[in-house]
């Protein structure tokens, strides 16, 4: 790879390559530099090779014009001795399924998600990219400084010229497994794909963000295909009834099973979206407005399971009853709000009430009322009459409002007076405003006030204990969010305490702190972190010696917190039962570093199986650091074996022919003088 870029760390692996952290120097900034993965089968430098390589290049250099606000961008593409890499914007934030994981989106957010991810998929589509891979793990929010989130859609494109991920095989336990709950049927079927492929994956990531559940589920890999191919799904209105119709008819018209029933592209799937948007009093999902036609209006096919068949394209649906009562959503998790991370400003795009004004009527005046009320995703309940004639062909019915009750008509006019009675009644009013002159004007009685205002002043009434009781609850809310975190805090103070020999962890602190290990930047947050875990005693019978090293021999663990833990908590730990994963890992290991700190948990419990084992090591090390981590073992299996002179025989043989001048200076510092 170039010198440019200064590799800082592993970001993690995915199903086509690894992510590294690194640093552009020319440019002066952080990037992320992405691996492709070569098929295998393919010897280096063949022909075939070469030109897979080239295409790999040339396609991923086409990716670094498609710049867009909400697809992560390509700054450089190249080709080194361990084949292709992509240099891409390093982003910050989290992915969809993490944020997920806390609870599905509120209606309000999941609009503003499927503006940006919509917008991404047209700019995509419009140079002819199909993406092949859309999942919630390559879709990440990042926040603004002002607060609001942004979408970014990675591995835009590296899924379609990456010969592992168009493989696309059911029995890989990675992303492979990962990718197929959201991959189109056709994908399945290896028939040519297109942009209505990717309108299904991103239905499936709709379908996820809203519930938090796959739409197409099951325990292995062929049973999700067999759900996707049999298009077993349960209707997103059914888990939840709380968003209107019309949207859940959307999300539920990308993933229908035949790519002719789906929307075309991305730019048709948004024109549906905006249309019903700003039709509030649309329960169910409409047509797109479109330029007239000789032809009658092509609507967009929507087969809703359970649903019936499809409208057909000269009588859209109309739908003749008033809206069902909003039943509670029936995801995991109640639906919330997305904030910014921890420690950021509020969000000055999102409020949790809007003000409305409460008309009070009155005789002499009309009195407006604020009232706060929390945003809700209500669906707007009117009643729908056809208006105009049927048409032969069939119905052409125009969905509008019910018309206002007429006023009653006004009382006849009472046949005009006599001219005598006239003169009377003018004489009459003319004493009356002359005597209303010189006396006061009577004290006007107040009207009663009207009936219809007491069920509004109850309602106000009972808005106002509602929103009470949700302050309260996030009152409460906050105060265990706080205790919780004031708890964890104490913890790690406790545990970098010299006077402190053990630290009690339960599972929820230990799931905490291996997180952390990860993903902590600051090194002293980490030490802390570390000490915790060395000094960690489960309370609940978690076992934080398997948990540990499992964190240290996972390939996705950054090679630098690795070693980290092989050092700074397995070592002090000193569990005989690690040796066994310790000794595969060193076997197999080439990161030098993590491979010196393995080598030191390793020693202590070592023995004669050993000592072939650390001889190998030895005759292959690299630096210094390794070798003499190697050597220290080998002495201390020969202080305390039964067959230290076998050993130590072995030892002189070796020295004596091997031509290594490094493992020469190293047997003899075992053997002494």
């Amino acid at each position: 790879m170039d010198d440019r870029y200064e590799i800082r760390g592993k970001i993690g692996q995915g199903g086509i390559g690894a992510v590294y952290r690194a640093f552009d120097k020319r440019m002066n900034r952080e990037v992320a530099i992405k691996r492709i993965v070569q098929e295998k089968g393919k010897e280096k430098g063949t022909d075939e090779e070469s030109e897979a390589t080239r295409q790999m290049t040339k396609e991923a250099g086409a990716l670094a014009a498609l710049q867009h606000p909400h697809i992560v961008t390509v700054y450089d593409v190249g080709i080194d001795e361990d084949g292709p890499y992509v240099v891409m914007e390093l982003l910050t934030g989290k992915t969809l399924d993490e944020v997920v994981t806390r609870a599905p989106m509120t209606g309000t957010d999941f609009r503003e998600f499927c503006l940006q991810t919509q917008e991404a998929l047209i700019a995509a589509q419009d140079l002819g990219i199909v993406h092949r891979d859309l999942k919630p793990g390559n879709v990440m929010l990042t926040w603004l400084p002002s607060g609001k989130f942004q979408v970014k859609i990675v591995d835009f494109g590296l899924a379609k010229f990456s010969p592992k991920a168009s493989l696309q095989t059911l029995d890989q336990q990675d992303s492979i497994y990962g990718s197929i709950f959201y991959m189109a049927p056709e994908q399945f079927e290896r028939v040519p794909l297109d942009s209505r492929t990717d309108m299904y994956a991103i239905g499936c990531v709709y379908y996820f963000t809203l519930t938090g559940k796959n739409p197409f589920d099951g325990d292995t890999g062929p049973q999700v295909m067999a759900a996707h191919l049999g298009h077993v799904v349960t209707p997103l209105n059914e888990l939840r009834p709380d968003l209107p119709r019309w949207l859940c008819d959307w999300v539920m018209w990308h993933i229908n099973r035949l790519p002719t029933d789906r929307p075309t592209d991305a730019r048709q799937s948004l024109q549906v979206f905006l249309q019903n948007d700003a039709a509030p009093l649309q329960v169910q999902m409409s047509e797109p407005v479109k330029p007239a036609q000789p032809a009658p209006p092509m609507r967009p096919r929507l087969i809703v399971p359970g649903g019936g068949p499809g409208p057909t394209p000269t009588s859209p649906a109309v739908v003749t009853t008033a809206a069902p009562m909003v039943a509670p959503p029936s995801t995991q998790t109640m639906p919330q709000p997305l904030l910014p991370p921890e420690g950021s400003l509020p969000s000055i795009h999102t409020t949790s009430v809007h003000l409305v004004a409460a008309a009070a009527s009155s005789d002499s005046a009309t009195e407006a009322i604020p009232v706060a009320i929390p945003v809700a995703e209500a669906i707007p309940v009117a009643s729908m009459v056809p208006t105009g004639p049927l048409s032969a062909g069939g119905s052409a019915l125009t969905p509008t409002r019910r018309p206002p009750t007429s006023p009653a008509p006004a009382p006849a006019a009472a046949p005009a007076p006599a001219p005598r009675a006239q003169a009377t009644a003018t004489r009459q009013a003319t004493a009356t405003k002359q005597a209303s002159a010189t006396r006061p004007a009577p004290t006007q009685v107040p009207t009663p006030a009207k009936p219809s205002k007491k069920p509004m002043i109850f309602s106000l009434l009972g808005t106002t204990l509602a929103l009470l009781a949700v302050g309260l609850f996030f009152v409460y809310k906050k105060i265990e969010e706080t205790k919780r975190e004031d708890a964890f805090k104490a913890l790690l103070t406790s545990a970098v305490d010299p006077k402190t020999t053990e630290v009690a962890l339960k599972k929820t602190d230990l799931d905490r702190l291996i997180r952390s290990m990860v993903t902590e930047s600051n090194l002293g947050e980490r030490q802390k972190v570390t000490k915790s875990l060395a000094l960690g005693k489960s309370t609940d019978g978690e076992n934080i010696d398997a948990r540990v090293l499992e964190l240290a021999l996972d390939p996705e663990t950054p090679a630098e917190r690795r070693e980290e833990v092989f050092r700074e908590v397995i070592v002090p730990r000193k569990n005989p039962a690690a040796l066994p994963s310790l000794m595969n890992f060193i076997r197999e290991s080439k990161d030098e570093a993590c491979l010196y700190s393995a080598i030191l948990a390793a020693t202590p419990y070592a023995g004669d199986e050993q000592f072939s084992d650390f001889l190998n090591i030895l005759k292959i090390a690299q630096n210094d650091q390794t070798r003499t981590a190697a050597e220290q073992a080998l002495k201390e299996i020969l202080g305390k074996s039964q067959n230290a002179p076998g050993m130590k025989k072995s030892l002189n043989d070796q020295y004596s022919t091997t031509a290594n001048p490094d493992f020469q200076r190293s047997l003899k510092k075992i053997l002494g003088p």
